[in-house]
């Protein structure tokens, strides 16, 4: 006899394979595809009543086979782009079988070292503010913090020193005169710094502010006396400031300390050209002083 399906010939392949056509009481003699329906062709070993179970049974596997392929239709169309598949579909996944790298007891231990730290991000701003000194800065204003060893903490020290000739001789000059290095290195000559134009200077750029009161300049010979400069102090926002003017050039020797231009605290010292001298055009300086 022959049994007809609307299934493909693989799945009536499929499901001769799960059925048992000798408890039955009957042999699978072929399956054929003909006119786009499947045929099944059976030979009965046993009576119509055994026929009838075997038909049966046929039956219930087909409707097995087909829920599950309408199933599979189903997730696959879950499962197309833009879709979405909830864990409540997924029956035996829970949520700890996603984590490869990582299981939930790893993840929660992580969390709580985490949560036990004596510096976690939120308590930053507070522990930041014990550290302050100085209002909304980290240390009070024109000072600087100075290490106290291992477990102590720093203390502060007044960056606004007072200037000694040392160390403004610990310095090498600069500028744009001819041998500004020669104006503080510890010797009045034989060379000196040269200034032939006006507005050439010679300076030192102190390692920190610090306090001065009073300078004093060596001259040069040759020089008539009549060539003028300036000393300029740098303040804290990094400008030249006028300190003492009109210091008149003079011969090989030392002016008296001069403390006309007051108190004032500097970053740098700058000697400039501002009227030449008449001998040879030149303002020349041995050597400069400075101190509190």
């Amino acid at each position: 006899m022959l049994i007809k399906f609307d299934s493909t010939f693989k799945e009536a392949l499929k499901i001769a394979g799960e059925t048992d056509f000798a408890a039955q009481g009957a042999r699978l003699v072929g399956i054929s595809a003909i006119g786009g329906f499947t045929y099944m062709q059976i030979e009965l070993l046993a009576s119509d009543g055994v026929l009838s179970g075997i038909v049966t049974s046929i039956e219930e596997v087909k409707a097995v086979a087909d829920q599950t392929g309408a199933e599979m239709v189903t997730a696959q169309e879950a499962l197309s782009p833009g879709s979405r598949l909830s864990h409540a579909k997924l029956d035996d996944v829970g949520a700890s079988d996603h984590h490869t790298k990582y299981t939930d007891a790893e993840v929660d231990t992580i969390v709580a070292v985490h949560a036990a730290l004596a510096t976690v991000h939120q308590d930053a701003p507070a522990l930041i503010g014990t550290h302050e000194t100085g209002g909304n800065h980290r240390w009070t204003a024109d000072k600087v913090l100075v290490g106290a060893g291992a477990g102590a903490d720093p203390t502060e020290m007044t960056i606004n020193v007072r200037l000694t000739v040392a160390m403004m001789q610990a310095i090498s000059g600069e500028g744009t005169a001819t041998g500004p290095e020669k104006i503080n290195d510890g010797s009045t000559g034989p060379a000196v710094t040269n200034m032939d134009a006006v507005g050439e200077y010679a300076e030192i750029r102190l390692l920190a502010s610090a306090k001065m009161t009073q300078f004093r300049f060596y001259g040069d010979s040759p020089q008539n006396g009549d060539g003028v400069s300036k000393i300029q102090d740098l303040d804290g926002d990094y400008v030249w400031q006028d300190w003492v003017t009109g210091l008149s050039t003079r011969v090989e020797s030392w002016s008296n300390w001069d403390s006309s231009g007051g108190e004032v605290i500097a970053l740098g010292i700058r000697i400039v050209a501002t009227t030449l001298d008449s001998n040879n055009n030149k303002n020349m300086y041995g050597e400069l002083e400075v101190k509190y």
